[in-house]
């Protein structure tokens, strides 16, 4: 059984070369990897070449354009997959050797045991943080209520570099929605729950998940510059409007998404726009407190930035 593992890749020199050697050093070595190139203009061509000259199992893509999210270059990577499995690592991350060889026979050993539909497996993360120089492992839950994956996704899923999937889920459940940017992970997870699928999890960490300065999940919205916070509002906003009757049925989950739509708004400077979604929050969960927090702000833009700013160094880096 052949696996293909898609990494996405845009300015990665400073981590591609780590991420490679880590999916080629992989014991299970029935492997493909097709390493799609979102219009880098640093010096990952050189890296990625370097591979392909060293490894017939690597595939090269290297797009015209940068099309600004991994949505794209994860269906274009899909699009030239051999393999009954489908992987995807990110270009910053590291899989431990025995990853794919572990998720593959615990499938296999499990899915016997299941009157489920499995459409992905997870696993632990080991996570070092070098803003604060730590090591820990992430462990993340198990749920046998897909309504649960639907409403929040990301409780139930590492990331992308932990995903071990296959080529006929993909197809029936369709590839990643390049309008919801890069929602479009936590927007699959959606998809496949909704199609009747489960995640199941391996409990181990797998792979290394590095937190470091370029991340947007550490440096949040204190460092959006505007026309960076203008297509993220779009991506989310778009993610939001598509899953709007899935969130429904939980208010405050629902009033937690479009409160993130309004903070995204704000950093975009549609201020209007920002506070029609905060209060539309409001509406939607009206003990959510938190709500009324950020609407108090929002007439101190000064002191609104300077908090999440504060966030950042105090929380982040401390």
């Amino acid at each position: 059984m052949k696996v293909s593992v898609i990494l996405p890749v845009y300015n990665g020199e400073k981590f591609l070369d780590r991420c490679i050697k880590s999916v080629l050093n992989q014991s299970y070595n029935n492997l493909e990897l097709i390493i799609v190139d979102d219009y880098s203009s640093d010096n990952s061509r050189d890296i990625i070449l370097k591979h392909v000259s060293l490894d017939k199992r690597v595939k090269y893509i290297f797009l015209n354009k940068n099309s600004g999210s991994p949505a794209l270059p994860h269906n274009v990577g899909f699009e030239n997959s051999t393999g009954n499995f489908i992987a995807y690592i990110d270009q910053d991350d590291e899989w431990f050797e025995e990853k794919l060889f572990k998720q593959i026979n615990f499938y296999l050993k499990t899915k016997k045991n299941h009157n489920k539909k499995i459409g992905l497996i997870t696993c632990y993360s080991e996570v070092i943080d070098k803003t604060k120089n730590q090591t820990f492992i992430s462990t993340i839950d198990h749920t046998d209520n897909l309504e649960n994956i639907i409403l929040n996704p990301s409780n139930y899923c590492s990331g992308n570099s932990s995903i071990l999937t296959f080529k006929d889920v993909i197809k029936d459940v369709g590839g990643r929605d390049e309008t919801v940017g890069v929602f479009e992970d936590t927007d699959f997870l959606i998809r496949l729950a909704l199609r009747g699928y489960y995640i199941d999890v391996f409990k181990e960490p797998l792979f290394r998940y590095y937190i470091h300065d370029n991340n947007f999940s550490n440096r949040g919205f204190a460092f959006l510059n505007k026309n960076k916070a203008e297509k993220m509002s779009v991506w989310f906003e778009n993610y939001v409007i598509k899953h709007h009757h899935n969130f429904i049925k939980k208010r405050e989950v629902l009033s937690y998404y479009l409160r993130g739509v309004s903070i995204f708004k704000f950093f975009a400077g549609q201020n209007k726009k920002s506070l029609i979604y905060l209060f539309e929050a409001i509406k939607t969960c009206p003990l959510c407190f938190k709500n009324y927090f950020h609407l108090i702000l929002r007439f101190l833009p000064y002191l609104y930035k300077l908090i999440f700013r504060l966030k950042y160094y105090f929380i982040i880096k401390k």
